[in-house]
């Protein structure tokens, strides 16, 4: 595959991770959890367990409009890790 955009590999990553966030929630009859779990899979192969989570929790925030540092932590949580501290998705300190 041609990179594009130099940054095709985070593009198409990030675009997983959002879809997996999105379709996670849907009523069984409804959630394709086949695709989910391929979609998980590349998601695996590039990334260290901690940056899957973290973007995860990013991608759960951005499609509910989540803002706050204690809102965060708390969605972290839910993906089973704790932190106390995170680099804030601008790249700051939260």
């Amino acid at each position: 595959m041609k990179n594009v955009t130099g940054r095709d590999g985070l593009i198409l990553a990030d675009a997983l991770a959002t879809a997996v966030v999105a379709l996670e929630p849907l009523p069984n009859m409804h959630r394709p959890d086949s695709n989910l779990e391929d979609m998980k899979a590349p998601l695996g192969a590039w990334f260290d367990p901690s940056t899957v989570t973290m973007m995860l929790v990013q991608a759960k925030c951005r499609l509910n409009q989540v803002t706050g540092r204690d809102a965060v932590l708390k969605i972290y949580r839910e993906y089973g890790e704790e932190v106390e501290e995170f680099r804030g998705f601008g790249g700051e300190a939260a």
